[in-house]
């Protein structure tokens, strides 16, 4: 089934002026492939919103924009990308504080013969970390400097504490990280 298709279908459905035969089809179409049935259904929904608005008054303006009968896709794929990113700008920001919540370390030094850490990187709460024979140094958000010496295995808690499992470790704990 092609695109051109499946826009006339659904055009024909929501201007009530589909025939029997390609309600047949469009349905027939729609269980066979999932994103046409994902398609359908943000369409119908796009349309339902309009129609809610239009009901208010609060979308006039709609009606001073050309018309394109052959294919309404551009205007409904310009309509959901402009969707997409706003819930983009709202969501990312959100992710990116929660990502940040889950890291409370970063490594700033590494022995070379360490090679799954880079110096910059975050270590993840709650973890475990294994080293073999190797030192590995990292900050922890409250300003704490650790230096871990393998063979040792630790994880990161939160921002001001850790669990050292084995090991030896040496930190340097600033006064505003009472309670390290």
């Amino acid at each position: 089934m092609n695109d051109i298709q499946l826009d006339e279908w659904i055009s024909k459905l929501l201007d009530d002026s589909i025939s029997d035969e390609e309600t047949r089809s469009l349905k027939q179409a729609l269980k066979k492939d999932d994103a046409a049935l994902a398609y359908y259904l943000d369409v119908i929904e796009i349309h339902e919103l309009l129609l809610e608005s239009s009901q208010d008054g609060k979308t006039a303006w709609l009606s001073e924009l050309p018309s394109q009968k052959s294919s309404r896709r551009p205007y409904i794929l310009t309509f959901v990308a402009g969707i997409a990113a706003i819930l983009a700008f709202v969501l990312i920001p959100r992710t990116l504080r929660e990502k940040s919540n889950q890291s409370h370390a970063t490594v700033t030094k590494i022995d070379e013969s360490e090679e799954r850490f880079q110096v910059g990187a975050l270590l993840k709460q709650n973890q475990t970390i294994h080293l073999k024979s190797s030192r590995l140094a990292f900050a922890m958000a409250s300003g704490v400097d650790v230096e871990v010496q393998g063979p040792a295995s630790f994880q990161v808690l939160d921002k001001n504490s850790l669990s050292l499992v084995n090991g030896q470790l040496a930190a340097y704990v600033p006064p505003e990280a009472t309670g390290f």
